[in-house]
């Protein structure tokens, strides 16, 4: 059973399709650190496992977002760890990719969670798809529950 999060809870995280979670289009303004705090306390508290999509293009912060964010990360790693399976960003161009691999290498080591890099949404999604329960969306269309969750290639959001 997924502990599907109220969705009316969140400003920062998509959870509409959880446990696909997006970090939405726009929400990454000054002072938004303490929204993401309690929306990720959200996340870790329930017993389902998730996955974060970020868009490059969507994640330019503030300094003090960015440090507050980080004390939290190192703070929670261990229940972080456990139920984040990975943060996958959504970045077209490969070199840009290739750069955010590169970087990610201590981050991944500071907060627990594996980081990747997709080419678009629909490759990110699906990905987090197999990542958490070793099953793709293109190709069997299911969710982990058995029912049908709209995640087939080309009905992404």
């Amino acid at each position: 059973m997924i502990d599907v999060p109220d969705v009316r809870q969140f400003r920062i995280h998509d959870v509409t399709r959880f446990p696909i979670v997006e970090v939405r289009p726009g929400a990454v303004r000054p002072g938004y650190g303490a929204d993401w705090i309690r929306e990720m306390e959200q996340l870790i508290s329930g017993s389902t496992a998730f996955v974060l999509l970020y868009s490059q293009a969507q994640h330019t912060e503030e300094h003090e977002d960015f440090k507050l964010r980080g004390i939290w990360m190192k703070a929670n790693k261990a229940r972080l760890s456990t139920l984040c399976t990975a943060v996958i960003w959504v970045e077209a161009d490969e070199g840009k990719r290739a750069a955010l691999r590169a970087q990610s290498l201590g981050a991944q080591r500071a907060f627990g969670v594996p980081i990747k890099a997709c080419a678009t949404k629909d490759e990110a999604v699906n990905r987090g798809w197999e990542l958490l329960f070793g099953r793709n969306e293109e190709t069997d269309g299911s969710a982990p529950n058995g029912t049908e969750r709209g995640m087939k290639a080309g009905h992404v959001r």
